[in-house]
């Protein structure tokens, strides 16, 4: 797994032991510049061998280069089967098993796959940790600019593999396998006022620095900062806490839904898949799905260009057809006209040409 972080002390532990759990072998972590206790939670983990930490000081939030050259470094240092593009916010829920046992499940032919997220929506403050407290989200989480959240990417190991800016995609020679719900990512990006503040300060200065940066790169948090320098982030925020009034009624309706499994997971941890002898029989029915679907959408693929090529044969018939009629056309009015009957010359040509 790589990460990119700054300032993440809230959640870096809980999000580090929890990918451990999941199957996740080792994690490749930037330190971004962070003023609190983030790099030395990183080291304790270095000294425990599952991870390498590295650290930046520069204030450009350049996240594409950065995870790139993190993920291509999991390739090159430890030749990775898969390498998950993770932020300190985010957590990859597989729907079984573990992570291991489903990416692992995943034919040769694919090499990457997206993973949609779920915003989870921020409480009021009860000194509760965040994955007591938040436990509702949108039933369809959206953007600040109202567009559906991006899902984010895991992909296999590879030296010429590029990681877009969000960790969105992974592009390069990969196959994406099919959009299936064996992954989700569960976030939390907003844990308290004051954190949400903290991160839309720095990560919209950062955007700001960064040259030739895409239009609609960042654009969100530079929103939000906008929102921030005109004293209006926090009204922002408050309006983002629902009351738990809302939310059951919204529930109802299909707005929001309840989701603990996070809560669960982490409050009392199941043994592993693997110990539970479960391991082979997940990674085999996430084989078998896979398999169906990617056969589905090849069928689908080829019946497309078929449909494409007989729509070309019949345009190219009627263009044929269409041709022959107006050189028929053409013929009869010749033939019609007085310069045909005075003129033996064109006469001749007439008759050759019908012929």
């Amino acid at each position: 797994m790589t990460l990119v972080v700054r300032d993440e002390e809230d959640i870096l532990e809980t999000n580090l032991r929890y990918h451990l759990d999941q199957g996740v072998d080792f994690i490749y972590a930037v330190d971004h510049n962070s003023s609190d206790g983030t790099p030395d939670i990183l080291r304790e983990f270095e000294r425990a061998g599952v991870l390498r930490f590295l650290r930046e000081e520069d204030e450009v939030h350049d996240q594409g280069r950065r995870v790139t050259n993190l993920a291509r470094l999991a390739h090159a240092e430890l030749k990775a089967d898969w390498v998950i593009n993770n932020d300190a916010d985010e957590f990859w829920w597989p729907v079984a098993g573990s992570l291991k046992d489903v990416l692992g499940a995943y034919p040769d032919r694919f090499g990457k796959l997206l993973a949609w997220r779920h915003d989870f929506l921020p409480r009021p403050d009860s000194g509760a940790p965040f994955y007591e407290a938040m436990i509702w989200r949108r039933a369809k989480s959206l953007t600040p600019s109202g567009t559906v959240l991006e899902p984010k990417a895991a992909h296999r190991g590879g030296a010429d593999v590029v990681i877009t800016p969000g960790n969105h995609d992974a592009l390069g020679t990969l196959e994406a396998a099919p959009l299936l719900p064996f992954i989700e990512v569960l976030h939390f990006p907003a844990r308290s006022y004051e954190q949400f503040e903290r991160k839309i300060r720095h990560l919209g200065h950062g955007y700001e620095l960064l040259t030739d940066r895409d239009p609609a790169v960042g654009r969100d948090q530079l929103k939000l900062l906008e929102l921030l320098r005109a004293g209006e982030l926090r009204p922002y925020f408050d309006r983002w806490v629902v009351p738990e009034a809302e939310l059951i009624r919204g529930a109802a309706e299909g707005l929001y839904v309840k989701d603990e499994r996070l809560r669960r997971f982490l409050s009392d941890p199941p043994p592993r898949a693997r110990e539970r002898g479960e391991s082979q029989q997940v990674a085999e029915l996430t084989r078998r799905a896979v398999a169906a679907l990617a056969n589905i959408e090849d069928a689908e693929r080829a019946r497309a260009e078929a449909t494409s090529q007989l729509e070309a044969e019949r345009a190219a018939h009627a263009h044929t057809t269409a041709a022959l009629a107006e050189s028929t056309h053409t013929l009869e009015v010749i033939r019609s006209s007085k310069l045909f009957r005075w003129t033996s010359a064109v006469r001749k040509r007439y008759y050759r040409l019908r012929r």
